[in-house]
């Protein structure tokens, strides 16, 4: 396969599948790198949140000690909705 056929295969599926993508103008390949280093960050915070909610329900001193409620709300507030088929739902506006 060609690095054109490649490249438009990318943007296709970008159009088709990542909700709101495009949203600046660059090319597939810069669009994925974007795409990939929001998600590395986005699980990166997810993964600390989550460790944040096992210590507080196993009963220890949560890390970030902001106030119990305050926290899951932050938490909650951060988490995206999603639908019982896997599909993201749209943010409300």
């Amino acid at each position: 396969m060609s690095t054109k056929t490649e490249l438009d295969a990318l943007a296709n599926f970008i159009m088709a599948e990542v909700p709101g993508e495009p949203s600046q103008s660059e090319g597939a390949g810069h669009t994925a790198i974007r795409i990939i280093r929001d998600q590395r960050a986005r699980i990166e915070v997810l993964e600390r949140d989550l460790r944040w909610v096992m210590d507080f329900a196993k009963g220890q001193e949560p890390w970030d000690d902001d106030g119990d409620v305050a926290r899951f709300n932050q938490i909650e507030a951060a988490l995206p909705k999603y639908t019982g088929t896997g599909v993201r739902d749209e943010e409300e506006t």
